[in-house]
C-alpha cells in the first residue's frame, strides 16, 4: 500500500509539472505570437504603403478595392481604388490582381480569413490600411537627421508623399524609421487599435 501511495503522488507531481510547464510555453507564444500561432500560407501577402504607392504611380495593372462603408470612401480614398462593400467581395471571382484594404485592417482580415483559399495568390492586404496611408505616407512623420544608409528610403517616402500632395513633419526621433523597415513577410495583422476616424491634417 505504502508503494502505490508513493506512486500516485510521484504521478500527481508528474502531471503538476506537466500543466505547469505548459501553461509557461502557452505564456511564450502569447508574447511571439500575440496573434496566435498560424501557418503561413493561412497569413495574407502584405503590401506596404510606400510599395503600393509606387504602384499606382507607375499604373501597374491591379485593382484597388476599398471595403469600407460608402460615406468613409467618399470621405477620403486611395487614387485609383474602387468601393465595394466587403459582402459583394466575398462573392465576387476576382481573376486579376486585386489588392485590398480597409480602415484598420478588420474588414480586409475577416475577408482574407473567409475566402483566402480562393483569393491566392492574386490577392494582397494593404499593411495598416487607410490609416497608415495617411499618417506614413501622406503625412508621415521622419527625423530630421537621416542616417546614410537609410537615406535613399526617406527619399522615397518624401517624394511619394509630396506626389500624392502630403506634407512632411520632420521630428527629434530616429525610431519613427523602424516603420518602413518592417519585414512584412514575417508580419502578423498590424496590432494598431485605432477607433477613431480620419483624422484631417491640413487642406
Amino acid at each position: 500500500m505504502k508503494v502505490n501511495k508513493l506512486s500516485s503522488i510521484s504521478l500527481n507531481k508528474k502531471l503538476a509539472a506537466l500543466a505547469f510547464i505548459l501553461a509557461a510555453l502557452a505564456m511564450v507564444a502569447s508574447f511571439v505570437a500575440p496573434q496566435g500561432l498560424k501557418n503561413e500560407n493561412d497569413r495574407p501577402p502584405f503590401i506596404s504603403v510606400v510599395t503600393l504607392a509606387k504602384a499606382i504611380k507607375n499604373r501597374e495593372d491591379f485593382r484597388l478595392i476599398d471595403l469600407r462603408d460608402a460615406a468613409a470612401y467618399e470621405e477620403f480614398h486611395l487614387p485609383s481604388a474602387v468601393n465595394i462593400s466587403y459582402d459583394s467581395a466575398l462573392k465576387m471571382d476576382f481573376k486579376q490582381k486585386v489588392i485590398f484594404y480597409s480602415g484598420d485592417d478588420y474588414l480586409a482580415k475577416r475577408l482574407w480569413e473567409k475566402r483566402h483559399e480562393t483569393l491566392a495568390p492574386n490577392a494582397m492586404v494593404l499593411y495598416g490600411g487607410v490609416h497608415d496611408w495617411y499618417e506614413k505616407l501622406l503625412y508621415p512623420e521622419l527625423p530630421i537627421k537621416i542616417p546614410e544608409q537609410q537615406r535613399s528610403m526617406v527619399n522615397q517616402v518624401i517624394e511619394l508623399s509630396t506626389y500624392y500632395g502630403g506634407h512632411i513633419e520632420f521630428v527629434e526621433s530616429q525610431e519613427v524609421l523602424d516603420y518602413y523597415e518592417y519585414d512584412l513577410n514575417k508580419k502578423y495583422w498590424p496590432r494598431a487599435n485605432r477607433t477613431n476616424g480620419l483624422v484631417r491634417k491640413g487642406c
